[in-house]
């Protein structure tokens, strides 16, 4: 009997306890994250900082001596692969200046802002497509007024857009971008609301029209 009665009293007060301590350890864990995520995500910026020294600083190029006419040949042009910092975006309106990767994964976004890869690259005449977090770099894009001039600093040359308009859409409406458009032009868009922490599922788009800066030469 007193071994049926010490068995008892060790699941009682030693396992019983234990196994509470381990869910409700889960249970909090799983409910919190989502509050520090963002947060996390923060901290990362300053782990993940890096250095950058442009792979293909001889293709640099001053638009204050080209006009609109002047072109660059692609294969002049060292084009990036995901991961390659490969402009930095300066936005004085805002007080922005961030830099600027090839790729939209959460590696890209914990540095800085990131192009998405089905989309094209300054100077190609097509639609660019970036983004940022709305609590880091892009917190002050709903400050962004009609007028206000995006300059983009690539390894290959300098370009200016101009700020056209604003949009808030859903995450999955695919009509707030067109990637098929035959013309320069740059989007912007982070989350929203601005003062929400964490993934929303609504978005805030920016657009803007290609202003000045080299453009790119796919032939002789």
């Amino acid at each position: 009997m007193s071994q049926i009665k010490t068995k008892f009293n060790f699941l009682k007060f030693i396992i019983v306890p234990i196994a509470f301590f381990v869910v409700g350890t889960v249970i909090l864990v799983f409910t919190l994250f989502p509050i520090f995520k963002p947060y996390i995500e923060i901290a990362k910026l300053f782990v993940f900082s890096e250095d950058y020294v442009s792979r293909t600083s001889k293709n640099i190029v001053d638009i204050s001596q080209l006009s609109d006419n002047n072109y660059i040949n692609i294969d002049d042009i060292d084009l990036p692969v995901q991961g390659d910092r490969y402009a930095t975006i300066n936005i004085d309106a805002i007080e922005l200046e961030a830099p600027v990767y090839y790729g939209d994964s959460v590696k890209e976004l914990n540095k800085g802002v990131g192009t998405y890869l089905g989309c094209y690259l300054p100077g190609q005449g097509r639609t660019i497509l970036m983004c940022a977090h709305n609590n880091s770099y892009f917190k002050g894009l709903n400050n962004i007024s009609e007028g206000d001039h995006i300059n983009i600093s690539t390894n290959y040359g300098k370009y200016v857009y101009t700020v056209i308009g604003f949009k808030v859409a859903d995450k999955n409406d695919t009509s707030a971008y067109d990637l098929t458009r035959k013309r320069d032009n740059l989007i912007l868009y982070t989350c929203y609301p601005f003062d929400t922490l964490g993934l929303t599922r609504m978005r805030y788009f920016v657009y803007a029209d290609y202003t000045s800066g080299p453009r790119i030469k796919y032939q002789n």
